[in-house]
């Protein structure tokens, strides 16, 4: 429940750069998700296999093993559980950087192949629907292998920034934090510049508008879907290797976090990038503060019906008093 309304001027602040922070990870993920939906008007559950593949995967393949380990005679790492029995951890420890790379071409790969299917295949005569549970069968079947056979539980996973830190009065602002802005803030400039003055982007925005007269006209629609869906493929890619320096690699907080990022896509009716983004910043800055407990303490179940109710209530404002042509429930 919530204690007495008060104003905590003390973690305002930190609660706040938190919350910008945080915004930039609803952001990248909320923005393959509008640009997967503008394509194939489904909702592309798919992503959500991918962000949670990445960070497990990154935090395998690049987090240290145990520092306090044991060396078999064959000069394993390995470390002690609770029973004093060894266990191999076997963790490649490769660089940074270069698996993230690796990692966004992973998952731009597997958006391909299934945006291949929905826009070029005969499953893209299926209605929109079915293609979106079988959006969502694929992000089960990936969530569930990863279930079976990943390790992970709980441990921190490093950044592929490094661990630079700042401090702001009382808060510390690390390089992640503004890396997830930057590249967030560079993702946003380069695709504007990319539909409003390439070629291609004539085409995906014909195809946003109306399939059937980009059919008539030319547009090569299988090959600007499936193009489309490797770009916000190898986004939500991105977007769960940096997700892990900030939640770790627990699977739930990570499909918690992919389930947010849905809700304020529908801010914009999941066709709008700036209304994604705004929705974005709101429930990141909401639930920084409510954690923070700038106006008092709030258990975590009426936290989450606080944020949620505020961003349904901004979706019916927008639908009642936006431009009706534009009315996020309009599509």
């Amino acid at each position: 429940m919530v204690s007495a309304l008060t104003f905590d001027r003390q973690v305002f602040w930190p609660a706040l750069i938190n919350g910008i922070a945080a915004s930039g990870l609803y952001g990248l993920v909320a923005v393959a998700l509008v640009l997967s939906y503008r394509i194939s008007r489904t909702v592309a559950f798919v992503h959500g296999g991918i962000v949670l593949s990445s960070t497990l995967l990154y935090w395998w393949m690049c987090s240290d093993n145990i520092q306090d380990s044991l060396q078999s005679a064959g000069g394993v790492s390995a470390t002690v559980d609770l029973q004093g029995s060894v266990q191999n951890t076997n963790r490649p420890e490769w660089p940074a950087f270069p698996v993230m790379l690796l990692l966004m071409a992973l998952g731009a790969a597997v958006a391909a192949t299934y945006g291949f299917l929905v826009t070029s295949t005969k499953l893209a005569l299926y209605p929109k629907v079915t293609l979106t549970n079988f959006s969502l069968a694929m992000m089960l079947v990936m969530v569930g292998l990863i279930f079976k056979y990943s390790t992970a539980s709980g441990e921190p996973v490093p950044s592929p920034f490094g661990d630079h830190k700042w401090h702001l009065g009382v808060e510390v602002v690390t390089l992640h934090e503004i890396m997830t802005l930057v590249i967030l803030g560079l993702v946003v400039v380069g695709f504007t510049v990319l539909m409003q003055q390439t070629r291609f982007g004539i085409y995906v925005r014909a195809v946003a508008d109306n399939v059937e007269a980009s059919k008539l006209v030319g547009v090569p629609i299988g090959t600007v879907g499936t193009s489309v869906y490797a770009i916000s493929g190898a986004i939500s890619a991105m977007g769960g290797v940096l997700i892990g320096n900030y939640i770790g690699n627990d699977t739930t907080s990570i499909l918690f976090v992919f389930l947010r990022a849905m809700i304020v896509c529908v801010l914009g009716a999941f066709s709008s990038i700036p209304l994604a983004l705004a929705g974005s910043f709101v429930l990141a800055l909401l639930d920084s503060m409510l954690k923070a407990d700038v106006f008092g303490h709030v258990d975590n179940g009426l936290r989450e019906i606080i944020v949620v109710s505020i961003l349904f209530s901004v979706v019916l404002l927008i639908d009642r008093f936006g431009k009706k042509s534009s009315s996020v429930l309009a599509h």
